[in-house]
């Protein structure tokens, strides 16, 4: 990990956006196609935040700018609709002419698959995580917000309450529209797609789409594995030929029939199979958590 420093591939970014006197860089928590995420102290709050930043050599990137622009637009819409405890907070947004950063609140922690592992959380504790997310993503369902990127990757455990918070909503669908101008480019992450992301003519994207990635998600916690391993072409072919994924309790025997059931109906091909949304599979994971039939 290279020493904190104000610079970002050679610009003074922090500078740039006017923030050099506001917020101190602490050290660099991750990076990707975008930019990099930064811990940082605000100075006048003493408050950790995690900055995220483009990198401004793709500055006249349009669709990297406009990720960057939905995830922010999509941060702020939750939050003025009131915030919800499994969301990441959006504190501030600044954009100039050659860079762009979002200002979230820090989550210390570790991402879903890792803290459950870390932690050896039973199968009911990891169930209870998942009905929390299931839970936060029926509450942006109801304001026409679909992830399309839900995966444990983008599910941190924060380290002081123990609870599961939703980041990265870069590719966000809102208000039932196409926020980026792609015509047939998939979004997302492979193994956590549903059908109808890798192929259009399979149906829309709709919640059920997210519903999808959230089995996927509760699937990897049970088993240890993917429901359709395999690079890109594997997966679309399996989706094609509608190949069933194993049961997860011939993976792991220890998964009982109502909850193998639920996680199997969120894993459809067909979107209309799934449950219609977040609350949908999360009220019947409360179900199976509370012994009452599916």
């Amino acid at each position: 990990m290279p020493p904190p420093s104000s610079t970002f591939s050679g610009f003074s970014w922090l500078s740039d956006l006017g923030w050099s006197d506001r917020f101190e860089l602490l050290e660099r928590i991750g990076s990707g196609g975008m930019g990099q995420v930064w811990r940082a102290r605000e100075r006048g709050t003493d408050r950790i935040v995690a900055l995220k930043a483009l990198d401004p050599s793709k500055s006249g990137d349009d669709h990297l700018l406009a990720r960057l622009d939905i995830e922010a637009a999509t941060l702020i819409k939750l939050r003025d609709a009131g915030q919800h405890e499994h969301i990441v907070p959006i504190i501030d947004f600044k954009v100039s002419d050659t860079h762009a950063c979002l200002v979230m609140e820090f989550i210390p922690g570790l991402n879903l698959r890792k803290w459950c592992d870390t932690h050896q959380l039973s199968l009911t504790k990891r169930v209870e995580l998942i009905a929390q997310v299931a839970r936060a993503t029926g509450w942006f369902h109801a304001l026409d917000v679909i992830h399309r990127d839900l995966k444990p990757a983008n599910i941190l455990v924060s380290a002081v309450t123990h609870q599961p918070v939703i980041v990265d909503f870069s590719i966000a669908k809102i208000n039932d529209t196409l926020p980026l101008t792609l015509t047939n480019e998939a979004l997302g992450t492979a193994p956590y797609m549903a059908p109808e992301q890798l192929d259009r003519t399979r149906g829309d994207i709709t919640p059920a789409t997210d519903v999808y990635a959230l089995g996927v998600t509760l699937y990897e916690l049970l088993t240890h594995i993917l429901p359709h391993p395999g690079e890109l072409p594997q997966i679309i072919q399996r989706h094609q030929n509608e190949v069933a994924p194993a049961r997860p309790s011939l993976i792991n025997k220890d998964v009982p029939r109502d909850l193998e059931s639920i996680c199997l109906q969120a894993l459809s091909h067909h979107p209309g199979y799934r449950y219609a949304s977040g609350l949908e599979f999360a009220q019947d994971l409360d179900r199976y958590l509370e012994g009452q039939p599916v």
